[in-house]
């Protein structure tokens, strides 16, 4: 429900229904096929219809520099872009983000909900196929800073509310 609300809140022009009409049946069939989705699933939905409705973050390099692989980035919630660890000093609202939790965020902008085997995964997670707790912790930091100061909304008492 609350991915429908968050569809609701964000307000899709019609020539973005159709897209967005998949993206929720997408999410429906992950939640019917699997037994245990981790409960941050409806904040990666809010990034991955961000995305699709033009408000994409830009996460494959620097923003500084243009360096690409790094073990750590500052994610920039006000600019929707990343720096990384050598270009972080003095920069505004950063979110720390692991490398990790910023390939499952590349790979929410990129691919279905289908295929975030990363939230459904029944091996241990010794093996890094499911996200861990403190990495959760990163990506919605991350998602919910961007949602709230580009798009305006904030999950507040079972509601999307505009800031």
């Amino acid at each position: 429900m609350n991915c429908v609300r968050f569809v609701e809140a964000l307000g899709v022009p019609q020539d973005g229904a159709a897209g967005v009409f998949l993206l929720l049946k997408d999410t429906l069939e992950l939640l019917e096929q699997s037994e245990n989705v981790q409960d941050i699933l409806p904040i990666l939905f809010r990034l991955r219809l961000a995305s699709q409705q033009g408000y994409a973050p830009a996460l494959t390099a620097c923003v500084s520099c243009g360096k690409k692989d790094f073990d750590h980035a500052g994610f920039l919630v006000s600019e929707g872009t990343i720096v990384c660890p050598d270009c972080v000093s003095g920069r505004g609202n950063i979110v720390e983000i692991s490398g990790k939790s910023l390939d499952v965020l590349r790979q929410v902008q990129e691919v279905s909900p289908l295929h975030w085997h990363f939230l459904t995964s029944d091996s241990s997670e010794e093996t890094g196929e499911v996200l861990l707790p403190a990495e959760r912790r990163e990506c919605a930091r991350a998602v919910d800073g961007f949602v709230q100061y580009h798009l305006g909304l904030t999950w507040d008492r079972g509601r999307f509310r505009r800031m």
